[in-house]
């Protein structure tokens, strides 16, 4: 009884539960990849005390907290191990999720791209031959497009 248990919440995948987020602190300071929770942390441990504080002002912490904006970070997956060869005989390893997922239909037609080879060392654009010779149109397709989705957050944010 009264015996504390040493975790830590770490980040883990999309919808992944509490429990499973977990770990001993030695598995935290010990993994390179495991990344501490911030998130979690200020919304259940940081954000409840200063509500109490704040709130005999008036001042609605939580909603405060909500409306900042948060960064974003892309973690490096460097235990993915997929290499490639450059063209000086190197090994290049991909390391973020991007780089693992390619696009497969043309960004403007939304024709089907043929596959990228395993052996490829650039990044393509994902646009088919004909979109990529006429490069006015596609410019001018793409522009639009997000012109109407910026008009569309707009109407939702209003």
């Amino acid at each position: 009884y009264g015996e504390r248990v040493p975790y830590v919440v770490i980040t883990g995948a999309p919808g992944a539960r509490l429990f499973e987020r977990c770990v001993e602190p030695e598995r935290l300071l010990n993994d390179e990849h495991a990344e501490l929770d911030a998130e979690y942390y200020i919304s259940k441990n940081l954000i409840p005390p200063l509500e109490r504080i704040f709130n005999l002002v008036g001042a609605n912490v939580r909603q405060w907290y909500d409306e900042t904006p948060k960064v974003q970070r892309v973690r490096t997956l460097a235990s993915a191990g997929r290499a490639q060869l450059a063209p000086n005989g190197q090994a290049l390893f991909r390391k973020t999720m991007e780089s693992y997922m390619q696009s497969s239909a043309c960004l403007v037609c939304r024709t089907k791209l043929p596959p990228i080879p395993a052996n490829a060392t650039e990044v393509q654009i994902a646009l088919c031959a004909n979109c990529r010779a006429s490069t006015s149109r596609a410019l001018l397709a793409l522009r639009s497009r997000l012109k109407g989705a910026e008009e569309k957050k707009r109407a939702i944010d209003t």
